[in-house]
């Protein structure tokens, strides 16, 4: 099958690390770039210098590119905030969409989202990529054999203090130098996206979609808290964490914890995930706990015998991979990303990353930062899939 011709929405440094480590290596026989929009004309330049592309296929409005003929699909790597707005106008101009984390940040953008995908029929993916890592095929596998038990209390964290910019400059687009003080009081400086995110919580789908693969569960409840210290004043409007604290459909309890900024010092980033079930444990590793033997494996595995044992899942096996490939983005998990996207709009249609389990994913945390804002209060999480009461193409009536 020829290749599904792509344009790029947003080329920044994500965007380019994804053409460059993921489709221009391994996945060059299943998509064509062919145009790019982004807002500063420096970028416009480093896709016209690097894949050289058409000054006729460069746009600084994206509606530009969405009219191009030339596009059959898009990748929108823009600031998170306008990601659904953008999504919606490119899916209503026929073109399939992958997006990224988060797809989404209130109800009415997921509403939105489900509404168009269903309307006008065109492929949707939102490019979470923990869900294909190797540990959560197996953990998924010892679960269904019993070997923990049934599941009750699930865990996630991710810990990632930033080390993309909180601000960048208003024509060129590039990160400030200096302190996060200064750029805070320089004119020719404008905060990105990820300094505006105020909710942590709501970056919530690398712990909800592995964990809710894994489990094959949906969160019907909500609880959250923010501690904010302001550990860097307020020069970053982001808070420091928030903890959420929800129940399945299934009732187990979850509790997911984010944090952007925490810790300050040393500035390592993380994921771990902890499944406790009736006869054992599932748990990835965490870092800096020094050099004992679990701080050197990936996981461990407590079976219902009471055997400790480590076992090394890890994210990616090269066999595994779509690509063939590991050293892409995030241990090559992007591989799964883009044979998904492909797949949902060449071939078998098979798509985990679908408009509605990707929804499923996300608006715990977009429900979580409503929660955090009313004291914690306990908020339901609706059902995004069509029913009777919502028919495919309808807004639910409340």
């Amino acid at each position: 099958m020829e290749p599904v011709k792509l344009g790029v929405i947003g080329w920044g440094g994500r965007a380019q690390g994804l053409i460059r480590g993921v489709l221009a290596k391994g996945g060059s026989h299943l998509f064509e770039m062919t145009a790019v929009s982004d807002l500063f004309q420096k970028k416009l330049d480093l896709a016209h210098d690097e894949f050289g592309m058409a000054e006729s296929a460069l746009y600084l409005d994206y509606h530009g590119l969405l009219e191009d003929s030339n596009v059959e699909a898009v990748l929108v790597e823009t600031g998170a905030q306008v990601m659904a707005a953008i999504s919606c106008d490119a899916l209503n101009a026929g073109k399939h969409v992958c997006v990224d984390v988060p797809m989404a940040f209130t109800r009415q953008e997921v509403w939105d989202l489900i509404v168009t995908v269903e309307k006008t029929g065109c492929a949707y993916c939102m490019g979470e990529q923990v869900r294909f890592a190797n540990f959560v095929k197996k953990w998924k596998e010892h679960i269904g054999r019993g070997d923990i038990g049934e599941p009750l209390f699930i865990q996630g964290e991710y810990i990632h203090p930033s080390a993309a910019p909180y601000f960048v400059h208003k024509e060129t687009g590039d990160p400030y130098p200096g302190t996060l003080e200064e750029a805070a009081r320089d004119p020719n400086y404008r905060p990105t996206w990820r300094n505006k995110l105020t909710d942590p919580i709501k970056y919530i789908p690398h712990e909800t979609s592995p964990l809710l693969k894994i489990l094959d569960d949906r969160i019907a409840r909500v609880s959250c808290y923010t501690c904010d210290k302001r550990m860097y004043g307020d020069a970053i409007a982001k808070q420091d964490l928030q903890c959420a604290l929800m129940q399945t459909d299934e009732d187990r309890v979850v509790r997911i914890i984010n944090s952007f900024t925490a810790p300050r010092k040393g500035n390592y980033a993380h994921h771990w995930y902890h499944i406790m079930g009736t006869d054992g444990v599932l748990e990835s590793s965490r870092p800096l706990w020094g050099d004992d033997a679990f701080q050197r494996k990936e996981e461990l595995l407590l079976d219902r015998d009471g055997n400790a044992r480590h076992t090394t899942y890890g994210w990616a096996r090269e066999e595994d991979n779509p690509f063939k490939d590991s050293t892409g983005g995030h241990a090559g998990l992007e591989a799964f990303v883009f044979q998904q996207f492909y797949d949902a709009i060449r071939g078998d249609g098979n798509n985990e990353l679908d408009v509605y389990t990707m929804a499923e994913v996300v608006l715990p945390g977009i429900i979580a930062a409503e929660s955090a804002a009313a004291g914690g209060v306990q908020i339901a999480v609706p059902s995004v899939r069509p029913s009777a009461e919502r028919p495919k193409g309808s807004y639910p009536k409340s």
